[in-house]
């Protein structure tokens, strides 16, 4: 449970499965400070390795919007886990942790 404004501040949860058993696979916010015009929206989703190791993987992405919400300009997105470690989009599916040489897919 939680209080949001919706001039200043925007929250998604995204869950699966029955109501009785949900399951939530990925989450979404961005908040303005009072009077501020930059943001970093967070995006965090779950991802598997061939193995069936699960991560999470954040999504940031720099934007300027208007009083309303609106996004007037949005740059380029970069993906993290939550350790800090960069993380590489190959397409809307499939990720690669360069570091490592492990590559992820999005939970079906």
């Amino acid at each position: 449970m939680c209080n949001v404004n919706h001039e200043t501040e925007v929250a998604f949860l995204g869950v699966t499965g029955p109501r009785e058993s949900e399951e939530v696979v990925g989450s979404a916010c961005y908040f303005l400070e009072h009077g501020e015009q930059r943001n970093a929206p967070d995006n965090e989703f779950k991802l598997i390795d061939d193995i069936g190791n699960e991560y999470a993987i954040f999504e940031y992405q720099e934007g300027i919007e208007k009083r309303s919400l609106k996004w007037l300009k949005t740059g380029p997105s970069w993906f993290r886990l939550s350790d800090g470690t960069p993380v590489d989009k190959i397409d809307d599916n499939t990720f690669k942790i360069t570091t490592i040489d492990r590559v992820l897919h999005r939970e079906r």
